[in-house]
């Protein structure tokens, strides 16, 4: 099977087209999956008959998700309470002791008269 066959196979199918520009498949894999098994192949039934396939998830991505879910099930909230609460005891605490802010004014340097020494 050579391009020029591919070519008007994609042409024919533009949801093909679709696909790679929404990053689905590439054009490499379309290609290989061509030449494997060729237009008439029952493979190409979940590429050209699926008209939501945008919102469709990939299996890889599928597992990463299934993945988050899990994850997010097995938070503790009351363990993030605990350590949000410390966050803010801890930012408080700083607050008080003004560090890092410029809560006490600095006196302004005064000259001492030529005449006076060492608080004579």
């Amino acid at each position: 099977m050579s391009k020029e066959d591919f070519k008007k196979f994609v042409k024919n199918n533009p949801s093909l087209a679709k696909k790679v520009n929404n990053n689905l498949i590439t054009w490499q894999q379309l290609y290989e999956m061509y030449s494997l098994y060729g237009e008439d192949s029952k493979v190409w039934d979940e590429y050209l008959n699926n008209k939501n396939d945008i919102n469709k998830v990939t299996p890889v991505n599928e597992k990463a998700f299934r993945d988050l879910v899990n994850m997010i099930k097995n938070v503790d909230l009351e363990k993030v309470r605990h350590g949000i609460e410390g966050v803010q005891k801890t930012i408080s605490l700083i607050q008080d002791l003004g560090i890092g802010s410029h809560s006490k004014p600095h006196e302004e340097y005064q000259n001492r008269p030529i005449y006076q020494h060492f608080d004579d």
